[in-house]
């Protein structure tokens, strides 16, 4: 969400619309931001990525999920 006073005329040349990724595109979004992390082996992103639940998740939303799997998994 990006405030109207941002998007005022002569801030921004030209909006981009970028739509949420697919299920192929949350897998390898989850997979990079858990790469470096300690995740339990019982975790799945693959079928996590699939499921309904994260079909209205940006990328930003799916790190903040990997943080969250992390912080509880241990």
């Amino acid at each position: 969400m990006i405030d109207d006073a941002v998007l005022r005329p002569g801030r921004f040349g030209k909006k981009h619309y970028v739509p949420l990724p697919g299920a192929d595109e949350r897998v390898s979004i989850l997979k990079a931001c858990a790469r470096s992390k300690p995740i339990s082996s019982g975790v799945d992103l693959d079928a996590l990525a699939c499921r309904e639940e994260c079909s209205n998740l940006t990328g930003a939303d799916l790190a903040s999920l990997v943080i969250s799997i992390v912080l509880t998994s241990f």
